[in-house]
């Protein structure tokens, strides 16, 4: 895995490094594409889930990052 985000990285990609709520997966996204941050929904959202990194209208995917911490990855990922 480690050579796929360092092959990714090396091409420009802005790419953000994140902890599933619900396992010990690390979910790699590039931050370019995550549209807004949302604080997590208990009756929606994983019950571990603290925040929503959303792509589109449909779509985001749930992180156990809080919604301030989730975005100081990204803002950390856009300025690298």
């Amino acid at each position: 895995m480690q050579k796929i985000y360092d092959r990714f990285n090396q091409a420009g990609q802005k790419l953000g490094t994140f902890t599933a709520p619900g396992d010990d997966i690390e979910p790699v996204v590039n931050a370019r594409n995550v549209i807004e941050v949302e604080k997590a929904k208990p009756a929606i959202n994983h019950p571990g889930a603290k925040a929503v990194l959303k792509f589109s209208f449909r779509e985001g995917l749930s992180v156990r990052q809080t919604p301030e911490a989730a975005k100081a990855i990204l803002d950390a990922a856009l300025g690298a």
